[in-house]
């Protein structure tokens, strides 16, 4: 089996270990008789964590990235060129195939330097969360005996 998809505490992987700590002290916490129910929970809040996480790390990288092209696009580009750039990197680089060269590179070097942004931004906003989390997960288990 590799060594990713281990699940015992003996396993050579330090990733796997860390990733399924949180189930055995859950499944420990909850005594046998109650083990499958403190799995699932902790299995559902994991997955609705990891979505919700990805939709607004996500909003936010589309946020700035929409915000940052508007602003950058060549003047005098098409209607349906700048809508289609507008939406996505990949509307924008398809639609920048279609224009002559200096508009092209223009409209692609917008695209790419919003997506860059966007993409730091939303970096940034869950490193941020991530510490806040930590200073929390610091001080309530500081006051555990």
């Amino acid at each position: 089996m590799p060594s990713s998809t281990r699940s015992s505490p003996n396993s050579n992987s330090t990733s796997s270990v860390a990733e399924n700590a949180p189930s055995w002290i859950a499944a420990a916490s909850a005594g046998p008789e109650r083990a499958g129910t403190g799995s699932a929970l902790l299995e559902t809040g994991s997955e609705f964590g990891g979505a919700l996480g990805i939709a607004v790390l996500g909003s936010i990288g589309t946020a700035v990235y929409r915000s940052d092209v508007a602003g950058t696009l060549p003047d005098g580009l098409p209607v349906a060129a700048g809508d289609a750039a507008h939406e996505t990197l990949g509307g924008a680089i398809a639609v920048a195939g279609q224009l002559p060269g200096q508009v092209k590179d223009a409209v692609i070097g917008a695209a790419r330097t919003a997506f860059t942004d966007g993409l730091h931004t939303a970096a940034i906003s869950a490193a941020a969360v991530l510490v806040v989390a930590a200073i929390v997960a610091a001080v309530v288990l500081r006051t555990r005996p």
